[in-house]
């Protein structure tokens, strides 16, 4: 069984519209979040720090990295 190596905290954010009128979206990539939070946990600290962004907050996401197969 694969065990979560590490997870990061993604914001997607609004960052204005292109020169032909569609949204344009900038990330901000959190690090080294410990992989045993919740993700309930995870989105409540996603919140608080996407309410110190300038730019209104469009999705939170997790990603988590496992290792498939056998580690050294």
């Amino acid at each position: 069984m694969a065990t979560v190596q590490s997870t990061k905290l993604i914001l997607k954010m609004q960052a204005g519209k292109t020169a032909t009128g569609t949204q344009s979206y900038v990330q901000r990539t959190f690090a080294n979040i410990t992989p045993t939070l919740s993700d309930e946990e995870l989105y409540s600290i996603g919140t608080k720090l996407g309410g110190l962004q300038s730019a209104p907050v469009v999705e939170i996401r997790r990603q988590d990295v496992k290792a498939l197969g056998e580690t050294a």
